[in-house]
């Protein structure tokens, strides 16, 4: 039986250096209190640490950050289409302040990005929009670290399905499998 715990840290891991890896981007989950529903969107990982900490940017005044802030655990889900794995991670989303040395780090890359501008637009995203899209020189930049609690890996295979839900407790993973 093959070690989906190694090989999924191994491909979140290998997706940090390939900016094709289908592990780059990932569809987040967070709630949304105020229309009572979850809400998905698609978002660019930026990075993962060895304890499947997962972080990325995004604009600080975006929903989603409110919404973190209210409610902080999150779900978050990767799909590798070729290798047919799939890793769902329950997470507690933590919003890194501007006192902190990775914050700095990261804006620092987030500035030599061309996608610089991503976080430079004069209304907030979701807002209406009547006219062209216009820039400012501030920059509304947010780094969000998701510390992750449970991983739950599947992998298809025809042969055999296989299914693992990993718990951390402390600084270990407990490993149970499950009906695929």
């Amino acid at each position: 039986m093959m070690n989906l715990f190694e090989e999924a840290k191994q491909e979140l891991a290998r997706s940090n250096a390939d900016r094709k890896h289908p592990f780059r981007f990932f569809t987040l989950g967070s709630y949304n209190s105020d229309q009572n529903f979850p809400e998905l969107r698609t978002v660019v990982k930026r990075g993962i640490k060895d304890d499947f900490s997962i972080y990325f940017f995004t604009d600080s005044r975006s929903p989603k950050v409110e919404q973190l802030k209210k409610h902080p655990n999150v779900s978050v889900l990767f799909y590798h289409s070729k290798k047919q794995l799939q890793i769902r991670i329950r997470a507690k989303a933590e919003l890194i302040g501007t006192d902190s040395i990775f914050y700095h780090e990261q804006l620092e890359r987030a500035k030599q990005a061309p996608s610089v501008s991503d976080y430079q637009s004069l209304l907030s995203p979701s807002s209406p929009l009547s006219s062209d899209l216009k820039f400012g020189e501030k920059l509304h930049f947010s780094l969000i670290l998701l510390h992750a609690s449970e991983l739950d890996i599947l992998q298809l295979d025809r042969a055999e399905h296989q299914r693992f839900l990993y718990q951390k407790k402390g600084d270990k993973w407990i490993k149970t499998r499950l009906v695929p």
